[in-house]
């Protein structure tokens, strides 16, 4: 009975061979040949010439002398026959050969349908069973090798690099470091207790996992980037794009008379790193105009406007959700990082005596022996708060009063007055002073005057550093003004929604909106502020105390 049984058994396990050979040699019609051979992987792909393509492939991602090294990888090669990256081109050599090597080697008994291998490019493959055979990434395989230090499956075609935008960013190199950089330092691992397998429990009585973890990022939390249920859209800066910009950018404070601080680069980066993530797949570029973001709770200034930022629309990656455009010039928008622009009408006094002439015009003026017309006075003197100016310097101008036979003539009759100015800024260590220049675009211009019986005022705007000229070519922004009201024309008190700055250094009265226009990028201007009426009947001097402009950029200077 005994020698039955044993004699069973021997039956049994010559079947069982049998079907385990069929299994590793025959699915799906195709032949496995998992033959072991005393070759390196290194060495197979040097002398197979039907792999030559790949393998210059493998050599070009870095990954070539890896195969002779005492480890054990799986290859997912593709034979000549095969081989076509014409689809590819967009891709780095890196991304696609990592994408075709693993740490491990599986053989095909350890292929099961659904599992995920991770290649050295950090992306992983899935393995999926289609009838008796099996398939990665829904390529076949054809065949499979065993060798000194791995496993060769032969597949049935180049596999596209499956990452989404999100773990894209991560393999950037260094030339796009700022951005990476930048977006990487606030990633999060957390363990993924969903997707993770219990294997035993330790001494404890705690379960112990086959661990899955995956990464999160704050700046993120709005949208997902990588979710493969959405579908988005990147613009890519590399660091000399970057560092060009904040040099353009540069110079323009300088013509301004400012610094760029690190915190205005530090708001530069966070613009772009909002802005350069986009909802769903932009596919003809420049028939977009005004892209929002989708990461910032108010978009009104994080807009992308394609007629302004440049990409290169020949390099797209295709990505697993989405495209990348690589970006060749940027721009931070002036109503991104300029806040206000603000001068004291008062910095007149520390021109040369040549440039006030020059720079200074008007009509109608009181000009004495001693005097050009107008000068610099000082206002009101009585502080109400710490932070308030101790004394309100103005610039002060006087028109002609006109007697007839001794008694003054109608306002009517009288001689037109006004006076014309550029944009002056001065700076304080040096007591300099200077024609200031500002970027081309769309403003709110606010003033401020000493509203005390301050007379009615028209106020025009000009583009370009020659006087305003009369009539139709002058911009009249506001007529009538009734600056003796203290609000809110009295000086800069008001107007200003900036928590962090002061009441006593606001924006003053809205004039209405500007243009400064311009072939260049930086422009200069002049405003004229025109005596209108006196404010009261009682008054008899004709007189103008201006305090300060200020230009805000509007949500349309780009």
């Amino acid at each position: 009975m005994k020698k039955i049984f044993w004699l069973a058994m021997a039956a049994s396990a010559l079947m069982w061979t049998s079907c385990s050979e069929d299994w590793n040699k025959h699915y799906d019609g195709n032949v496995v040949d998992e033959e072991t051979s005393p070759l390196t992987l290194e060495e197979y792909f040097k002398s197979e010439s039907d792999y030559s393509k790949f393998y210059r492939l493998l050599d070009s991602a870095g990954v070539a002398g890896e195969l002779g090294r005492n480890q054990h990888l799986t290859v997912w090669a593709v034979k000549n026959d095969k081989y076509n990256d014409s689809e590819f081109s967009a891709l780095k050599d890196s991304l696609l050969g990592k994408y075709h090597v693993c740490n491990l080697a599986f053989s095909v008994t350890n292929l099961r349908d659904g599992l995920r291998i991770l290649c050295l490019n950090g992306i992983y493959v899935t393995i999926s069973q289609d009838g008796a055979g099996f398939e990665v990434n829904n390529f076949k395989i054809l065949s499979s090798k065993r060798f000194k230090n791995g496993i060769v499956h032969e597949i049935s075609g180049l596999m596209r690099p499956l990452t989404n935008v999100f773990d894209y960013i991560g393999m950037l190199d260094d030339s796009y470091s700022i951005i990476r950089d930048s977006i990487i330092f606030y990633n999060r691992k957390v363990f993924d207790r969903e997707n993770s397998t219990p294997v035993s429990v330790d001494q404890s009585g705690n379960t112990v996992y086959d661990s899955v973890f995956y990464y999160t990022n704050p700046l993120f939390d709005k949208v997902n980037l990588s979710s493969e249920f959405e579908q988005f859209t990147m613009f890519l800066p590399s660091n000399s794009v970057i560092e060009t910009c904040l040099n353009q950018t540069r110079a323009q404070y300088e013509l301004m008379a400012k610094e760029f601080t690190q915190a205005d680069t530090i708001l530069a980066i966070t613009w772009i790193k909002e802005t350069m993530f986009q909802k769903g797949l932009i596919k003809n570029y420049h028939e977009e105009v005004d892209l929002s973001s989708p990461f910032h709770a108010s978009t009104a200034k994080r807009v992308w406007r394609t007629s302004v930022q440049e990409v290169d629309e020949n390099d797209v990656d295709e990505l697993s959700n989405g495209l990348v455009y690589k970006v060749t010039k940027l721009k931070i928008p002036n109503n991104v990082l300029i806040t206000r622009i603000k001068s004291l009408a008062h910095y007149y006094e520390y021109l040369s005596a040549e440039d006030k002439a020059a720079l200074y015009t008007g009509r109608g003026l009181l000009v004495t022996e001693t005097s050009t017309g107008w000068h610099v006075s000082n206002g009101d003197a009585t502080p109400i708060a710490p932070n308030q100016p101790a004394i309100y310097y103005i610039l002060q101008a006087k028109g002609i009063t006109k007697l007839v036979d001794g008694v003054y003539a109608p306002e009517e009759e009288q001689e037109e007055f006004y006076v014309d100015f550029p944009p002056i800024d001065y700076n304080q260590v040096t007591r300099e002073a200077k024609v200031m220049k500002v970027p081309v675009g769309e403003y709110n211009l606010y003033m401020g005057f000493r509203s005390k019986d301050h007379a009615f005022v028209d106020i025009y705007f000009h583009s370009g550093a020659a006087p305003i000229p009369d009539g139709p070519g002058a911009q009249l922004v506001m007529a009538e003004i009734d600056a003796s009201k203290s609000s809110p024309w009295n000086y800069d008190r008001v107007n200003e929604v900036d928590p962090n700055i002061s009441r006593w250094n606001g924006l003053g009265g809205l004039v209405g909106v500007v243009t400064v226009e311009g072939d260049n990028a930086m422009e200069t201007f002049r405003i004229r502020v025109k005596f209108n009426k006196q404010a009261s009947a009682t008054r008899t001097t004709r007189e103008l105390q201006i305090y300060h402009w200020c230009l805000k950029p509007t949500d349309n200077n780009y």
